[in-house]
């Protein structure tokens, strides 16, 4: 995948450290991204669907925080 745009709210790369299962990629939060708004699980949602990967195999880290605004 190509290096993430300032324009791309996300990024997702191929890990190739020792010891990570084969086949399993980062998905992270661009820290450079310049939208001005915030980042939402829809955003999320909509680039697992563009990337055509499952949600159903992304995993949390048990530290994922996050803040619901009513």
């Amino acid at each position: 995948m190509p290096r993430a745009l300032k324009s791309d709210k996300f990024f997702l790369v191929n890990k190739r450290r020792r010891g990570n299962p084969k086949g399993s990629r980062l998905l992270g939060i661009n820290d450079v991204y310049s939208g001005g708004d915030t980042v939402t699980l829809k955003d999320l949602n909509d680039f697992l669907q563009k990337t055509q990967v499952d949600p159903a195999k992304v995993m949390v880290p048990d530290s994922f925080m996050t803040t619901v605004i009513p």
